[in-house]
This record gives structure tokens, C-alpha cells and sequence, in this order.
């Protein structure tokens, strides 16, 4: 295995020099930057990080806690702070703690013992006030979702407003009966996205009826989507429109629709939330409310890895813009 010693040797600079341009300085000239990197690619050099983190007392990892793989939302958020982090020269683990009764004690064994130079947070509820006494002690960030109640930084986007925006859509196309499928999982964008259904409804004086408001699983599941559909679907006089706080959920419910005999979008209208890459499989092409995932997660990480280095300079909340996206689910009520 190639040393150090050998690489300065190869591109004729000293060993001073070499250990600089691994770490980043700006003070070596380019020409010489180049000879290294050229004799770095020559010999296959590969510096021992692991020794050199703990002599800066750094483990160049951070943690992502995630509530479940299972819900594809996370996957493009993930790849925004993974390969941000790569670019940073820092590892991304990530670590699914939901309904993880130890999920405290795992927290503090990590700032302790120093495992991971700062966390994303990518799922919390409004119970989670324990966290409180971290904010401020160690490098966090939330992502996606945060406890209102705290003051910690948190990246993501205008969940109010983005609902808001997707119901006034569908009152600008005629339709006055509108449904909403949502759930009761303590986050705070669900319930910011009921907030802005309400209040677009409100502001339209569009009466709020209880019976177009359904619960499905935590989960976001498809069959739970499908099932809270039917539900609005087979009400005596049930909505022309539905909106859906996830895209899994909207699937359903197109689901739910053609079971039943309802054409899409002549007779519904359905909106989803997200605008996950794998809905373009299905049809008709769902009408959606697009996040930036991957700048979300990248956004989150250039501002933990700001946190872990001590130049900090972004907003307690930094909201990144959403896009309404019309497709084929939805369209003018009664289709003129």
C-alpha cells in the first residue's frame, strides 16, 4: 500500500504539501494540486481517514433518522443528502427509529461517544418536545418535517400554502365539493395541509362538511387510500373532487374510482402530494403538488454541515418553492 512519503516523492512536492491538498487547503497552487492528485491516481494512494478524523476529534459521518423506508417520499430527500454529503467528504447513515421507545437514549449515546458529527432529522410529531434540551448542543437539523414548538432549524416547504394553493386549483375549475384524504400521524405537515384545505374552502365560502374529511393509515398506504375513497365515494352525494395529502394516497383513491365505475376526470378530479417519480407508471397521469426532494435534502445538508463547522448563516426555516403539476386526473367540473 502506497504512503504519503511516496506520493510527495512521485509528484516532487513535500509531505506538508500533500497532507494540505487532502485536506482541502487553498494554499497550495494549482499546478502543484494537479502533480498530487496525478500521483494520488498513479500509486492508488488512499489516506487513512479514520486516523486522521480522530485527531480532529471528527467522525466525518452524520445520522439520518427516518421513519421507514418503506414510503418512497424519502428516497430523493435521502439522495439529495447523501450525495451532498459525499461531496462534503462525509458518510450519511441512516438510522429508522419510529416507534423506537429508545429513540432518546440512541440520540444521546450519539453526541456522547461522538458517532456522527451532526443530525437530519426526517420525521418528528408535535410530541417530541424531549428533543428541546439537544437543540442548540449539537450540530441538527430537521428536514421535511419539525416540532413547532421548538426553535431548530428545519428546510422544507410552505405545507399551508402549497394545499391551499392545490384546493383553490380545484375551485378555479368548478368544482364546490371537495373531499380530503388525509391521516392522524402527529406530523406537522398534515396538519398544516388540513389548515390550508380548510382555509381555502373558507375563503371561497365553501361549506366545510365533516363526512368529506377521511382518515387512512399513518402509512400512506395505497390500501388505505383506496379504502378512504370509497368511503367519500359512496356517500349519498359525494365530492367531484378529492384531495390527497400524499401521492401513494391519491393512487389509491384513481384506484377506488375505477373499481366503482368513475371516470377520471370527467366525473373526479383527484390531486396527490409529492410528485414521486413513480407515478408517471400509472393512469391517468396524476395531477400533484411537486416538492424539490432532492434540494430539500441537499439544502439540509450544506446547512448541517454550516452547523458542524461554526458558520451557520441561514434562516431558523428556509422554505424551498412547491409546483402545481396538472395532469390527467383532474380537470373543469362536469368537463367543460
Amino acid at each position: 500500500m502506497a504512503t504519503i512519503k511516496e506520493v510527495a516523492e512521485l509528484a516532487h512536492v513535500s509531505v506538508a504539501t500533500v497532507s494540505r491538498v487532502l485536506n482541502g487547503s487553498p494554499s497550495v497552487s494549482p499546478k502543484s494540486t494537479a502533480k498530487v492528485i496525478n500521483a494520488i491516481h498513479k500509486l492508488n494512494y488512499a489516506p487513512n481517514l479514520t486516523a486522521r478524523n480522530l485527531r480532529r476529534n471528527e467522525s466525518r459521518s452524520i445520522l439520518v433518522f427516518i421513519p421507514r423506508l418503506s414510503n418512497p417520499y424519502y428516497y430523493s430527500i435521502l439522495e439529495g443528502i447523501s450525495g451532498t454529503a459525499r461531496q462534503l467528504d462525509y458518510s450519511a447513515y441512516i438510522c429508522n427509529l419510529e416507534h423506537d421507545p429508545q429513540q432518546e437514549e440512541i440520540l444521546l449515546h450519539t453526541i456522547q461517544n461522538r458517532r456522527a458529527d451532526g443530525i437530519i432529522f426526517l420525521f418528528c410529531n408535535q410530541d417530541d418536545i424531549w428533543l428541546k434540551k439537544y437543540i442548540g448542543t449539537f450540530p441538527m437539523i430537521f428536514c421535511s418535517e419539525y416540532v413547532e414548538s421548538l426553535d431548530a432549524p428545519y428546510v422544507g416547504i410552505n405545507n399551508f400554502q402549497a394545499a391551499y394553493d392545490a384546493v383553490q386549483h380545484l375551485i378555479a375549475d368548478g368544482h364546490q365539493k371537495i373531499g380530503m384524504i388525509t391521516n392522524q400521524n402527529g406530523f406537522i405537515s398534515t396538519t398544516q395541509r388540513y389548515q390550508g384545505f380548510c382555509q381555502a374552502l373558507n375563503d371561497n365560502n365553501l361549506l366545510f362538511r365533516r363526512d368529506y374529511i377521511v382518515y387512512a393509515s399513518t402509512d400512506y398506504s395505497f390500501e388505505s387510500g383506496t379504502e378512504a375513497a370509497k368511503k367519500l365515494l359512496t356517500l349519498p352525494d359525494p365530492p367531484t373532487a378529492i384531495f390527497c395529502i400524499s401521492d401513494r394516497l391519491a393512487l389509491g383513491a384513481l384506484s377506488a374510482a375505477s373499481e366503482l365505475g368513475i371516470s377520471i376526470p370527467e366525473q373526479l378530479s383527484v390531486w396527490g402530494f409529492d410528485d414521486l417519480e413513480f407515478v408517471h407508471m400509472f393512469h391517468p397521469h396524476l395531477s400533484t403538488v411537486s416538492q424539490p426532494c432532492y434540494e430539500i435534502g441537499k439544502t439540509a445538508m450544506l446547512h448541517l454541515h454550516q452547523s458542524m463547522t461554526g458558520n451557520a448563516s441561514f434562516e431558523t426555516h428556509t422554505i424551498l418553492p412547491h409546483r402545481l403539476i396538472e395532469r390527467e386526473s383532474s380537470g373543469v367540473y362536469g368537463g367543460k
